[in-house]
């Protein structure tokens, strides 16, 4: 994972446990919020929800404005 969340490479074992597949988005944001089989196989996923913005959020907060950090927020609008 690159410092926007974009998966750069994954392998078979990420691939059956985390559903990472060639037709979803490859950023861990986008995905968490728009793939309904990632949302199906976590089973507190509102209460987790709270937790994964604020890490995202943490994680950008020292360029807020990079082209990278924006389009996975507008992406995920």
């Amino acid at each position: 994972m690159d410092v926007y969340w974009n998966t750069v490479l994954y392998n078979d074992a990420a691939s059956i446990v985390l559903g990472m597949r060639p037709d979803i988005s490859h950023n861990c944001l986008v995905a968490f919020f728009t793939d309904p089989l990632y949302r199906a196989r976590v089973g507190h996923w509102e209460e987790l929800a709270h937790k994964v913005v604020a890490q995202f959020r943490s994680a950008c907060s020292d360029c807020p404005d990079e082209v990278g950090v924006r389009a996975g927020v507008v992406e995920c609008k």
